[in-house]
């Protein structure tokens, strides 16, 4: 139940952020997993494609700053539930 809170709250901000004008790019970053998931806005259209980073071994695109940064990185010193990797 708490899951499908969380996905639904998360689905309503996502909502309310697509109606900014400006936004181009929203990162949602796993504070319990090494999981990382990319919306990019295509253009002036509404239509967003979604990237999703499991695992330390991913490196993440930053497409609006024109950015890559390792999950390695994002994650430095930090220990994700004693895991290593997913």
């Amino acid at each position: 139940m708490l899951l499908l809170i969380r996905k639904k709250k998360r689905g309503d901000k996502f909502y309310f952020y697509r109606q900014i004008p400006s936004l181009k790019e929203y990162i949602l970053i796993e504070q319990n997993r090494y999981v990382v998931e990319v919306y990019f806005k295509k253009g002036e259209t509404d239509l967003w494609s979604i990237s999703r980073y499991e695992g330390l071994d991913e490196n993440i695109i930053i497409q609006s700053l024109n950015v890559e940064i390792s999950m390695k990185e994002l994650y430095f010193d930090i220990n994700v539930e004693g895991k290593t990797g997913l």
